[in-house]
């Protein structure tokens, strides 16, 4: 099965291949007897990863919802965002999306300022029909 993929994760998983020992695996046993590792096992070692750098614990799939966040407020097509995820089902693909606060509230300011500009306008045009004029309906007649 094909996987589109980075030229920055090709040289990535190149690398790990050069030093898997012959093994189909990205990550193996270190017993160089080639076969995957056990959940166990890496689970703790991405456990450890984690606490070396200072970030929170968190599951391996949450790199997935991350990326697919990431790649659906990059400006690309959802088809092409849908391919580098392998969803083939939009809704699936939108479950692993998720909102960005900043953006929740940007997008806030700017409808209360589509709605300030909107208000400003009304009261604009109801000012100029109602130079002169007491009752708004005879400045229109």
């Amino acid at each position: 099965m094909w996987k589109p993929i980075s030229d920055e994760a090709a040289v990535l998983l190149k690398l790990a291949e050069d030093r898997a020992n012959g093994s189909r695996f990205v990550v193996s046993r270190p017993d160089e007897s080639g076969r995957s590792i056990l959940y166990g096992s890496y689970h703790r070692a991405w456990q450890w990863v984690l606490g070396a750098v200072g970030i929170a614990a968190t599951r391996t799939h949450a790199i997935r919802h991350r990326a697919a966040t990431d790649i659906a407020n990059s400006g690309i097509p959802i088809k092409v965002g849908m391919a580098l995820t392998a969803h083939k089902r939009l809704d699936i693909f939108m479950g692993y999306v998720h909102l960005e606060e900043g953006q929740v509230h940007e997008a806030a300011d700017i409808v209360a300022a589509s709605r300030a500009a909107k208000l400003a306008a009304s009261k604009e045009k109801m000012a100029r029909a109602t130079r002169g004029s007491i009752c708004p309906s005879v400045a229109r007649a």
